[in-house]
C-alpha cells in the first residue's frame, strides 16, 4: 500500500487534535501520522510522564505538574513548547465600592445597603456573601434580600475596617474593597441626649385562643420627654424574629400604626390609631379602631388590639424596641409572654 503522505495544513490539523485529545481526557496519547519531514508515532505517557511518543515529539509534566508540550523542529516545522490550557469560571466581582458607614453610638442602622447592588457574576450565578474584620459590631446579612444591618453593644464605640465576599454556586469567590464602620461616641447616646427606655409591656390575659381579641399595653420614656421618641416596635414570637409573626411598628412622627407582613419585606399602608381599620398578616390582626396611644411627661403608651390566628399558636415571648430621634434606641428586649391554645375540636 502506499504510504500515507500528508502537507503541512493535513499535519497541522492531526497536532491541533492531538492537543486537544490530550486536554480534554488528560490522557497522555500521541496518534500515528508521518510526513517527508514530521512523523508522530502512538504512544502513552509513561509513569515518569515522559512521552513513549517520537523523539521528536513528547508531552512531559512541568515542575508544577502540569502538561506541557516540547519543542519539535525540522526543516518545515516548528512545534514549540507551551502549556496545554484549562477551563477557569469567571468569578464574582465588585462593580463598584462600598461607601465607609457612620452612626451615633447606641443606634442601630437597619437595611444600610444591598451587596446585589454592589457584586455581580458576570455568568448570572446565585452568589451568597459573608463579612470579615469585625469584631464588636454585629453584621447581618439577610440571606434573602442580601441587605446589610448593623448594631453594636449599648456601650461600644470606636472604627473598624472589614470586608465582604462574594461566592457563586461554582465557589468563585470575589471580595469588596475594605470598609470602615464607625461608631461615634456621643454621651447618653446622643449629642446631649439620653436614649430612650423600655418600661413594660402588659397583655390583657396570658393565655388565649386563636381569633380572641388580645390587648396589649406597651409603656416606654425617655428624659428629654415623650415628644423626643421616634418609633415604638413590638414583635410576639418565639424568638428576635421579624419574619413569620406579629410585628408591629407606632411612628411617632407619622402618626400611624403598622404591622409587618410575613417575611419582613414591607410594613404597607399605615393608618392612624382609632381609624376603623383592620390591618393584618398570616399570622394576626391588628384593629386600629380598639388601638390607641397617649403621652403623659415623659412617658409614652401604646395600646394595641392584637387578634392572633390559627396559625400562631404556643408560647410567644414579647420583645419592645423604643428609638429616639437621634437613633438612641433601647431593645429589642423581652417584657412578657403569652400562650396561644390551639382550639379544641370535639371527639369522634
Amino acid at each position: 500500500m502506499k504510504d500515507l503522505q500528508l502537507d503541512h495544513f493535513q499535519i497541522s490539523i492531526i497536532i491541533v487534535v492531538c492537543v486537544l485529545a490530550f486536554c480534554l481526557f488528560n490522557q497522555g496519547i500521541a496518534f500515528s501520522a508521518e510526513s517527508i519531514s514530521f512523523k508522530l508515532a502512538p504512544g502513552a505517557l509513561d509513569a515518569s510522564g515522559n512521552s513513549r511518543a517520537s523523539s521528536a515529539y513528547k508531552i512531559k509534566l512541568d515542575a508544577f505538574g502540569q502538561s506541557c508540550i516540547s519543542k519539535a523542529q525540522s526543516s518545515s516545522f516548528i512545534f514549540s513548547a507551551g502549556f496545554i490550557p484549562f477551563i477557569q469560571f469567571d468569578a464574582p466581582f465588585l462593580k463598584k465600592n462600598i461607601s465607609n458607614q457612620t452612626w451615633c453610638q447606641r443606634a442601630a442602622p437597619e437595611k444600610v445597603f444591598d451587596l446585589d447592588d454592589y457584586f455581580q457574576s458576570p455568568l448570572g450565578l446565585a452568589m451568597t456573601y459573608s463579612v470579615s474584620g469585625n469584631k464588636n459590631i454585629t453584621i447581618s446579612i439577610d440571606p434573602q434580600t442580601n441587605e446589610v444591618s448593623l448594631s453594636q453593644a449599648v456601650a461600644w464605640f470606636g472604627a473598624e475596617v472589614v470586608y465582604f465576599t462574594a461566592t457563586d454556586i461554582n465557589g468563585e469567590t470575589g471580595y469588596s474593597n475594605s470598609i470602615t464602620l464607625t461608631v461615634e461616641q456621643t454621651p447618653g447616646g446622643g449629642s446631649g441626649n439620653v436614649a430612650p427606655r423600655i418600661g413594660s409591656a402588659i397583655p390583657a390575659k396570658q393565655s388565649l385562643y386563636p381569633n380572641e381579641e388580645l390587648p396589649v399595653e406597651v409603656k416606654v420614656s425617655d428624659n428629654n420627654g415623650s415628644s423626643d421618641i421616634s418609633s415604638v416596635f413590638l414583635i410576639m414570637n418565639d424568638t428576635i424574629s421579624m419574619k413569620y409573626c406579629v410585628y408591629v411598628m407606632y411612628d411617632k412622627a407619622a402618626k400611624k400604626l403598622y404591622i409587618r407582613d410575613d417575611k419582613d419585606v414591607s410594613w404597607g399602608t399605615g393608618y392612624a390609631p382609632g381609624s376603623a381599620q383592620i390591618i393584618e398578616n398570616s399570622y394576626a390582626k391588628l384593629d386600629y379602631a380598639k388601638s390607641t396611644i397617649s403621652a403623659s411627661g415623659n412617658t409614652l403608651t401604646v395600646k394595641l388590639s392584637i387578634i392572633p390566628k390559627t396559625a400562631f399558636t404556643g408560647v410567644k415571648k414579647l420583645f419592645v424596641k423604643v428609638t429616639d430621634k437621634q437613633g438612641a434606641y433601647d431593645g429589642f428586649s423581652q417584657k412578657n409572654e403569652i400562650c396561644i391554645f390551639k382550639k379544641p375540636t370535639a371527639p369522634f
